[in-house]
């Protein structure tokens, strides 16, 4: 048996090592949160709730079937406990501590600032369709960067600039951006955009002014139904190409990508098509990633509301994912080397959403209600929103064998939660053990380099 990846910091403490007794052997299996992936040289299995990652050989799985060695090694390591062992409290007690654990905040370091509520585009799915097109004003701006300052605590902060299409309004983050620097704090920032309005000019204003580090785009199809779907304002101009041309642009300045496919039954096989254009447009561009996401709301017929068309979906959605994790497009994004105690920024103490009006929210879905606090108000935020944020969904019947159970939290008020599906736990599952393999593979990788750079070093 060999460790990729030992019990996390500081569980490996906490938990100590598992007993086992050798005349039980026949009554000891798998933890719940322990997934496998067979690989040529063996199998890879790690564990969701210490994020401890090891392989066997073959020789060694069928010993342990047999109550053999390394089965020992195993049940001290939590990957293999007793038959009547309550998976699910043990979890439930490790991310309590988890959690426990975490310093005090004092400072929100995290940003998602809309520069405005208007867009270029017209997607039919639009959540915010029917908001109000609000741009944030100089005086707005020149609150937010005052704010920022003052309540990061002299730590670098982090911000997502998100609209609408914030590039409507670039005069808001270049404000920012201009008094953060001004008052000596230190920012990366991310954007979330249609990705249309970029040029050559802007991207290098965006590279060093507002040091941007990666850009979110959603491509919908190919061209025809790419640009059906967008129904950008702009006449006489291929919005597809356009942006295309302008994800190379990003890509040339070391500017990250991460491609979004939003997927229902009106586009899924158009995104295969889609899918090879990519692949054969951006073949050997470092810093391109593409995930495929289905179109969500609660309030939207869309496929996911179907059981049959449902299916189909997920599907459609394993294709796709499997053909740019093979062109080395996909990225890594449900295989944690941490103890997941918050979903996102909603029930994050350091994150805050920052409206053109100047109110505070936790969630971007939230544009015009649930507020938490505003810049005219300082740090005095609304405990009873905040507290509401972090509520979440009491567990159903599938969590108690769920094996990515140690890191799913799902929100009242999160709208993106489309449900918890077989489809979409069976998802989750390929997707957490093709990323297995990629981490093994890459740790591979840059162990065998380590070996050769000391054997070429001199006596």
């Amino acid at each position: 048996m060999r460790e990729i990846f030992p019990i996390i910091d500081p569980f490996d403490k906490l938990l100590g090592e598992q007993p086992y007794s050798q005349y039980t052997w026949e009554r000891y299996r798998p933890l719940t949160y322990c997934i496998t992936e067979h690989i040529p040289e063996g199998v890879l299995l790690f564990n969701t709730m210490t994020k401890s990652m090891v392989l066997l050989s073959y020789a060694e799985m069928e010993s342990i079937r047999l109550g053999g060695a390394p089965l020992s090694e195993l049940v001290e390591n939590w990957f293999y406990v007793l038959e009547d062992h309550d998976d699910k409290t043990l979890c439930q007690q490790v991310r309590n501590v988890a959690k426990m654990l975490l310093p005090p905040v004092k400072n929100i370091t995290g940003y998602t600032i809309f520069t405005t509520t208007d867009c270029n585009a017209r997607c039919f799915y639009c959540f915010e369709k029917s908001a109000k097109r609000i741009p944030m004003s100089s005086a707005v701006a020149e609150k937010t960067a005052e704010f920022i300052a003052e309540h990061c605590g002299g730590k670098e902060v982090s911000l997502s600039w998100f609209g609408g299409e914030p590039l409507y309004n670039m005069g808001a983050i270049d404000i920012i951006c201009c008094r953060l620097e001004e008052r000596g704090v230190s920012f990366r920032s991310t954007m979330v955009s249609n990705g249309y309005l970029f040029d050559s000019e802007i991207v290098r204003k965006a590279k060093e002014m507002w040091k941007l580090r990666n850009v979110q785009i959603t491509l919908d199809g190919t061209e025809d139904v790419y640009n059906k779907t967008k129904a950008f304002i702009h006449k006489g101009v291929n919005a597809f190409r356009r942006v295309i041309g302008n994800i190379h642009l990003l890509l040339d300045a070391d500017i990250t990508v991460d491609i979004r496919l939003n997927i229902d039954t009106y586009n899924s096989d158009d995104l295969l098509d889609l899918s090879g254009l990519l692949v054969k447009e951006f073949s050997g561009k470092r810093g391109l990633y593409v995930y495929v996401h289905p179109l969500f709301g609660s309030n939207m017929h869309y496929a996911l509301h179907d059981p049959v068309k449902r299916k189909d979906i997920f599907v459609r959605m394993e294709q796709l994912q499997e053909t740019f994790d093979g062109a080395g497009m996909g990225r890594n994004s449900l295989y944690r080397r941490y103890i997941k105690t918050n979903c996102c920024m909603a029930d994050n103490h350091m994150s805050l959403t920052i409206l053109p009006s100047g109110q505070f929210g936790k969630c971007e879905h939230y544009m015009e209600d649930h507020f938490v606090g505003h810049l005219d108000k300082g740090g005095l935020f609304d405990q009873e929103e905040l507290a509401a944020y972090r509520q979440t969904h009491p567990d159903i019947e599938e969590c108690e064998h769920c094996p990515i159970y140690p890191d799913c939290i799902r929100l009242i008020r999160c709208d993106s939660f489309f449900g918890c599906y077989p489809e979409s736990r069976n998802y989750a599952l390929n997707r957490l053990r093709s990323e297995m393999r990629a981490v093994y593979y890459a740790k591979k990788i840059n162990a065998d380099q380590d070996s050769a750079t000391d054997e070429s070093k001199p006596c």
